[in-house]
């Protein structure tokens, strides 16, 4: 039997790349888990995402890995919500 974990939070990113990178980062970033990609730039390399986590902690964790990604210029974080445990 799985348990699935309650969401914690949900954090609004925005990526930057190189205009010709910005494909293959987004491509690497949707693989992740939590990730979803809403909104690109192409011209700006630019793209608006959202992450979906269990705690602050893998919050933080999941940042430094997209940060890390080649072709990831920045990723900001631009709004956060926290999920009170019981609210949903």
């Amino acid at each position: 039997m799985t348990v699935t974990q309650p969401l914690a939070g949900v954090a609004g990113l925005v990526v930057r790349a190189r205009p010709d990178d910005l494909d293959d980062v987004l491509t690497a970033c949707a693989t992740r888990p939590g990730i979803d990609v809403h909104h690109r730039e192409p011209a700006q390399g630019r793209a608006v995402l959202t992450l979906e986590v269990m705690s602050v902690a893998s919050a933080e964790d999941e940042l430094r890995a997209l940060r890390a990604l080649p072709g990831v210029l920045t990723v900001d974080l631009v709004f956060h919500h926290r999920i009170e445990e019981g609210a949903l």
